[in-house]
């Protein structure tokens, strides 16, 4: 699983521009991910390291969306039984 920038920017960057080849407007990234320029880049560097990125020509592709899908649901545990001694509507 990928750190919380590097997650952040993916997320950005396929919101963007989606699988296409691109020239990212680091500015623009920046500013929607709230993080610095300097950040966004390391980032991107992560991401190519990681594989998530394709750098060819100055122009950038995303290669794995599915990392932005939701993790899975945790299972919820079901309430407790309600009281037997007829409390009301005190502490149900």
């Amino acid at each position: 699983m990928l750190e919380d920038t590097p997650r952040k920017i993916l997320r950005v960057l396929y919101h963007l521009y989606q699988q296409n080849w691109v020239r990212p407007d680091i500015a623009r990234v920046s500013q929607f991910s709230q993080r610095s320029e300097k950040r966004v880049r390391e980032a991107i560097k992560a991401l190519r390291v990681a594989g998530f990125v394709e750098i060819a020509e100055g122009k950038l592709r995303i290669l794995k969306p599915d990392v932005l899908e939701p993790e899975p649901e945790k299972t919820v545990e079901p309430p407790p039984p309600k009281s037997p001694y007829g409390l009301g509507a005190w502490f149900d």
